[in-house]
């Protein structure tokens, strides 16, 4: 039959999901019920054309599954299974070629015992790689490495969570990103990083991901970039596995379409002036110190380790693959026998279990350090800190329980500059009440911004955010009336 003259004469609707092709990171995740890593390996073609023979060599996408098959990302293949493959920008594998044929050699009936031992000989490589170039307080040096090791599993965790390094210049800060991102699961330093470079490496790459200087995010001066807020939206949402989705309008054949971004993944940031707001509840923060004067390991470079760190690096994909089973049933059976709770321990569940697959004393000294840590995070609230005066002026204006007003910014900064000495912009304010779940109330003003909502709607805001409810500062109480009539009239 002649195609102009063929007729269709049924359609109907398919209801079966396993008929939609399945989307798939090349870098690393779940194929058929086996998780895999991604690399890139150069593949020998023999040609011949016009009589003439060469040989042709390819650089292919290839992944290294954890029965200790492999798989070339072609299109024959894509379509044998139904799915598609994102390639990886980066063709650099840090998974060195010796190592992923050794890999593909072993057998893939590893004993328990085996996988058990595995975890705790790469714990102890990459702990003692830690303790020989960095000067930490006690506890970090083993916190460090789990982390860096769940950077390889966080695929299996629901929540990964965020390390800040919160410290002065001299501290060691840069020093142990250069070594973290070294043993990490596709560890990507950013330096001048924009909005679109950030959600693109984290969709393409799948990395850990570190960001110097981050107390750029937070600035509060007229040199501040559009796009950091932006980044710290991004940030927010790439903690958690379910919610890691941020949607982008990009220009498609000169229509512009909505596509949705996935941003999950490890992040590393250091500062001096440390993280603020719901950032700052999604991290364990390293507060670092300046090592001894007569401590050496201040002059080593991590550029003298590089063969030890690739040969761990090596190690890590290997029991990653190996083991990555063993851990996802370990934590979704994971039960905390401490005092953390909710967020609290959302964020240390991951390096709870890894500690616990260690040894017993490993995790008994992870339970006390993410129980110092996390209370740690109620100073930020505390009477005295720039937050706690912000919420405690916010809470003071409220004359009624149900009633709604209209919180000024320009206001509740007028009344914090004539209480305490430190000037907080209302860029500052702004952000901050927004930041903590506000901007839902958020009004634009000709020469500024209000938020209208009850005292009801506020209190239920700081509930969900685990914000305890601040008090009522006499020294900023007897300043308000004044100043509220000012700005209102």
């Amino acid at each position: 039959m002649n195609e102009k003259t063929k007729v269709i004469v049924e359609e109907k609707f398919i209801f079966n999901n396993d008929i939609l092709p399945e989307k798939l990171s090349h870098a690393s995740g779940i194929f058929k019920n086996k998780h895999y890593k991604g690399v890139f390996i150069p593949k020998l073609s023999v040609e011949v054309k016009e009589g003439i023979q060469s040989n042709i060599t390819r650089v292919v996408p290839v992944i290294i599954c954890s029965d200790h098959t492999h798989h070339e990302i072609t299109k024959p293949f894509c379509d044998s299974f139904n799915c598609d493959f994102t390639v990886q920008l980066e063709q650099k594998s840090r998974w060195t070629l010796g190592s992923v044929e050794n890999f593909l050699l072993h057998s893939g009936n590893l004993s328990k015992a085996y996988e058990h031992d595995s975890l705790i000989e790469i714990f102890d490589q990459v702990k003692t790689l830690y303790e020989k170039l960095l000067c930490m307080q006690s506890g970090y040096y083993s916190l460090h490495a789990l982390w860096d090791i769940g950077t390889y599993f966080f695929d299996c965790f629901e929540a990964y969570p965020y390390i800040e390094l919160n410290a002065l210049k001299g501290c060691g800060k840069s020093k142990l990103m250069e070594l973290s991102s070294d043993l990490t699961f596709n560890g990507t330093m950013i330096l001048g990083f924009t909005t679109a470079t950030v959600f693109r490496i984290i969709e393409n790459n799948r990395p850990t991901l570190y960001l110097d200087e981050a107390e750029g995010l937070f600035r509060t001066t007229n040199g501040k970039s559009v796009e950091s807020s932006d980044i710290v939206e991004i940030l927010n949402a790439g903690y958690c596995k379910s919610k890691g989705v941020v949607p982008r309008c990009e220009l498609v054949n000169g229509k512009y379409v909505i596509r949705y971004f996935n941003v999950y993944c490890p992040k590393m940031l250091a500062s001096i002036n440390g993280l603020k707001g719901a950032l700052k509840d999604r991290a364990i923060t390293n507060y670092m110190t300046k090592p001894k004067k007569n401590d050496k390991r201040g002059s080593l470079d991590v550029s003298a380790f590089k063969e030890e760190i690739i040969q761990t690096r090596d190690h890590l994909y290997e029991t990653s693959l190996s083991i990555f089973s063993l851990v996802h049933y370990n934590y979704i059976n994971f039960s905390s026998a401490g005092t953390l709770e909710n967020r609290d321990l959302q964020i240390w569940k991951p390096i709870l279990c890894l500690a616990k697959m260690v040894s017993d004393d490993i995790y008994n000294e992870m339970l006390s350090l993410a129980t110092v840590n996390s209370s740690r995070k109620d100073v930020l609230y505390e009477e005295g800190s720039w937050e706690h005066s912000i919420l405690s002026v916010v809470y003071s204006l409220f004359k009624f329980e149900d009633e709604v007003e209209e919180i000024i910014v320009k206001n509740v900064v007028s009344i914090l500059h004539s209480s305490i000495s430190t000037k907080i912009s209302s860029r500052y304010v702004g952000k901050f009440l927004t930041t903590i779940g506000l901007s839902n109330y958020k009004k634009r003003l000709g020469s500024g911004t209000l938020y209208r909502f009850s005292k009801k709607n506020f209190l239920d805001v700081l509930h969900r955010q685990e914000i305890p409810t601040p008090t009522t500062l006499t020294t900023l109480t007897k300043n308000i009336d004044g100043i509220q009539e000012e700005f209102v009239h």
